[in-house]
């Protein structure tokens, strides 16, 4: 759902335009208090913990912004062993192009959310970028020669723009091409996840 607030796509187009260079290295992390017991979160049998909840937020978000293919990963996590759920795990990912990339998400913090994108020519770091109230205005910060830049986003509601995307599709009965390219990233970001699943877990 977070992918379809406008800030992402101000985001591509600042890359775009080379505005921080070339793409060294993207950063996320998407970590929040412990859930209160009765949580889904805390049921092994209804798929709980972080693989399952959190951690394809900063996976999709990394994928919103690097295509090149995956080189090599290492997957490292943390267990809580009274309800028997992950919670926290954390991926390094190197891609062909060089591209390094470190994401974590995890439960038992205090609340932090972000995407960081870290360029030859400077940073671009968008905070909250999971779960945004429909009235933040949320803000895009640009750090470059040392000069801190900030884009201020009216309030969005993302879960509305993605009803409205989706119903768009149904009313014209067709996909474009940009259209199939979203699915087939979603489908190839899936095989990631479920590779870390099958090579580290063991199921």
């Amino acid at each position: 759902m977070f992918k379809f607030h406008t800030q992402n796509s101000i985001v591509k187009s600042l890359l775009k335009k080379k505005i921080i260079g070339d793409i060294k290295f993207f950063e996320s992390k998407f970590l929040y208090p412990k859930p209160l017991k009765n949580n889904i979160r805390l049921k092994p049998k209804l798929f709980g913990g972080v693989y399952h909840d959190s951690i394809g937020y900063p996976v999709n978000a990394l994928h919103l912004f690097i295509e090149d293919k995956i080189k090599k990963y290492e997957v490292s996590y943390t267990f809580d062993k009274f309800y028997k759920v992950d919670d926290c795990i954390n991926l390094q990912i190197e891609f062909t192009n060089k591209t390094i990339a470190n994401l974590t998400a995890g439960f038992g913090f205090e609340y932090e959310s972000y995407y960081k994108i870290y360029g030859t020519k400077g940073i671009i770091k968008v905070e909250k970028p999971f779960s945004i109230n429909a009235n933040i205005a949320n803000k895009i910060y640009i750090n470059k020669n040392n000069k801190l830049e900030i884009i201020k986003m009216k309030p969005e509601d993302q879960f509305l723009l993605m009803i409205e995307y989706f119903s768009n599709l149904i009313l014209k009965n067709k996909y474009s091409f940009f259209e199939k390219n979203i699915l087939s990233k979603n489908e190839k970001i899936q095989k990631f996840i479920f590779k870390i699943n099958n090579n580290f877990f063991g199921t």
